[in-house]
């Protein structure tokens, strides 16, 4: 039993926050990109149930597609169909 005077003044046992890394700023359109998955929800009339977004980290325009399935494949297909595609002129893949 602990009395109510340890249970107060006791700290609460959390871990140290992580290293966080900067992310240096873009100089061009389409230079550095956020890609994120939400989801799982309800299927759609469509068969979808995630929706992927890609923001564009120097002009924070945003790209959005709803998916069937968040695997790699149907990833990939969104970069490459979406953005490479249609928004990169000369795209270097690392």
């Amino acid at each position: 039993m602990h009395c109510r005077e340890c249970q107060r003044r006791k700290s609460v046992p959390h871990k140290p926050p992580g290293l966080t890394i900067p992310i240096p700023p873009a100089s061009a359109p389409f230079q550095c990109l956020g890609i994120d998955l939400l989801g799982r929800f309800p299927r759609s009339t469509k068969g979808n149930k995630w929706i992927i977004v890609c923001m564009d980290n120097l002009s924070r325009f945003a790209i959005t597609k709803a998916l069937p399935t968040a695997e790699a494949e149907q990833v990939a297909k969104f970069i490459t169909e979406e953005i490479v595609l249609k928004h990169m002129d000369h795209p270097e893949l690392f």
